[in-house]
């Protein structure tokens, strides 16, 4: 408490407070700083305002590069966005050149959906050509505020007519939305923040996955343009050829039987810009998007009807089926698979088998030099905690048992016993992962999904392991029996709530925190009757050894949290659920021989 109040005091005395100074590797200067804003899941920074050349994604050879006065933003250390005036026309006019906002040329004067407002860029060009309604959607609710309040004359969104701006997760807001779109647009939309940092806790927002794509589909009008900017490389295809992928499964999947008719992409500089029609584009659509990439010298790399240079995409874009699709990546160095809720990576681009790929690249930065310092400090991670768990826990069990000169009924009833704790603490982990990564998809940000999967895991197994001592389960056949029922929980429940998730996604946020809850809440009561029910059948015996079994019980814990990351990036979260159900199964084994050791009434 004194130093907590000494904290505030000190936050309150000096210049700029207590603060980072260090993020992401990178010395924070503070006095460049005019706002500083944190939230539960982000810290936004607005640097004082500058006069200079405009801020540009992709600009065309031709683009202006007049002075406006523009704010850059700062997202947690390391993502980056610009906001710029606007009072006219004129002060965004340069935004004409650059190549995210292709689409608008094709569908100018009509309606507009914008998928992460960040410093209000996507929502000024969409004033700029036009359009007569135009929807801002973002999860952060800093970039909002700040455009609403702090910058709401200096940006001249907010009090724009046909402007509205919605705090909410894209996907979730779409999905209950009946509205539909000219264009949906969702310009380097991403938590690059974390990926930048070798990170993978926080990189995914379920935006770039083909049940997303599905709903963003949805929203367009019969000849509506959906609309997605990612970086590019023509030498490494990288995310621009997993957005390729990405845009044809989800047409197939919709029905389209030819999906080369319904994309486009131009490039300028390092970004490529994809064009998703819902209809086939018309004779019309492809005259015209000829003439702006022959106007402002884009690089037209996927051509309606026209086998793209680049054979990849070639073959990408010429699959007419989902198996075609898969075949025709199947021996690519980088994973163009195209991600799905069971596997929401969409950033992590690398194959194990070939991870060399991102430091034969030459590239210092970028998402796949992320992906190779994530996978190698994820695995780093795991290979230490298994060190340290063999260092503490196992290796000092064997010493012991062997200077102790132990009887060979006493070493082997350890031995089981350590096996249960093991498998109790990893099984458990492997759920409450899985868990998570299911519910941050159905509630719009990892954050809530795990303050609200750790609050009801906390209280409900603290409730099961209260109860366990009122029911029978020292007894036959209950013994042998809930472990089963268990694994079979694990398994019903990885059945049951992509369903469950699917048909409510459009509920509101209480509906969903109230379904989160009890769905996890008896998953939660069974686990908990687990770790008192080892601790009666062992202290029975060996009470002194307890000590080692809260032991091993943890360090596996903490061992499979790494270990079921790693699994769900490679493999699937299903996967981490069926190892859960393993491990719960195989308690049996060790269940038997303790329960057969140890001196308690049966009946």
């Amino acid at each position: 408490f004194v130093v907590l109040v000494l904290c505030g005091l000190v936050n309150s005395a000096t210049l700029y407070g207590l603060r980072p100074l260090v993020v992401k590797g990178r010395v924070q200067d503070p006095g460049g700083h005019l706002l500083e804003n944190w939230n539960s899941f982000s810290r936004i920074i607005v640097h004082k305002q500058s006069e200079g050349a405009p801020q540009y994604w992709g600009p065309s050879p031709l683009a202006p590069d007049d002075k406006v006065f523009q704010y850059g933003m700062n997202i947690d250390g390391e993502a980056a966005t610009v906001l710029r005036r606007f009072s006219s026309i004129e002060d965004i006019d340069h935004l004409r050149f650059d190549v995210t906002n292709v689409a608008h040329y094709l569908r100018p004067n009509s309606s507009a959906m914008i998928i992460g407002v960040g410093g209000g860029r996507d929502i000024q060009s969409a004033i700029l050509f036009g359009h007569e309604r135009i929807v801002g959607v973002d999860v952060n609710p800093i970039f909002i505020d700040l455009l609403e309040d702090d910058f709401r004359e200096f940006a001249g969104i907010a009090d724009r007519a046909e402007v509205t701006l919605v705090r909410d997760e894209a996907r979730s807001y779409l999905s209950r939305s009946k509205d539909n779109f000219d264009v949906v647009q969702m310009s380097l939309t991403d938590t690059w923040a974390a990926t930048g940092a070798g990170a993978f806790s926080l990189s995914e927002n379920g935006l770039y996955t083909m049940e997303a794509w599905q709903i963003f589909m949805d929203r367009l009008t019969a000849d509506g343009i959906f609309t997605v900017s990612r970086w590019y490389d023509s030498a490494n295809l990288g995310e621009t050829g997993r957005v390729v992928t990405l845009a044809v499964a989800s047409l197939l999947e919709s029905g389209v039987t030819d999906p080369a008719d319904h994309i486009a992409m131009a490039t300028s500089g390092h970004i490529a810009t994809l064009l998703l029609s819902k209809q086939p584009f018309s004779v019309q659509d492809i005259a015209r998007l000829d003439e702006i990439i022959s106007d402002f010298q884009y690089e037209l790399v996927i051509h309606p009807g026209v086998p793209p240079r680049i054979q990849v995409l070639n073959d990408i874009v010429s699959a007419n089926s989902l198996k075609e699709l898969r075949l025709a990546i199947a021996d690519q160095p980088l994973n163009y698979e195209p991600p799905t809720d069971e596997n929401p990576y969409f950033f992590n681009t690398l194959r194990l088998s070939h991870i060399r790929t991102a430091f034969e690249s030459g590239s210092e930065t970028g998402v796949i030099r992320g992906n190779a310092l994530a996978t190698l400090t994820l695995a780093g991670l795991i290979l230490s905690l298994f060190v340290i768990s063999m260092a503490t826990i196992v290796f000092p069990l064997v010493i012991k048992a062997r200077s102790e000169k132990m009887t060979t009924k006493s070493y082997t009833f350890i031995w089981p016993g350590a096996l249960y704790f093991s498998l109790i603490g990893a099984g458990f982990m492997f759920v409450e992962i899985a868990l998570i990564q299911r519910l941050s998809v159905f509630l719009s940000h990892p954050i809530y999904a795990l303050g609200i999967l750790l609050f009801t895991i906390i209280a409900s197994t603290g409730i099961g392991s209260l109860v366990s001592d009122h029911l029978p389960l020292m007894r036959r056949p209950w013994i042998y029996i809930y472990p089963i029922i268990m694994a079979l929980a694990i398994i019903s429940i990885n059945l049951i709530l992509p369903i469950l998730l699917s048909n409510m996604m459009t509920s509101p946020m209480p509906s969903k925190i109230v379904a989160s809850i009890l769905v996890i809440f008896p998953l939660g009561v069974l686990m908990g009757f687990f770790f008192p029910m080892g601790m009666r059948l062992v202290r029975s015996v060996h009470a002194t050894e307890t000590p080692w079994y809260w032991a091993l019980n943890g360090i596996f814990g903490v061992l499979c949290s790494a270990l079921a990351v790693f699994i769900s990036i490679y493999a699937s979260i299903s996967t981490n659920f069926y190892i859960a159900a393993i491990c719960y199964g195989t308690i049996l084994i060790g269940m038997h021989t303790l329960y057969q050791r140890t001196p308690i009434p049966r009946t």
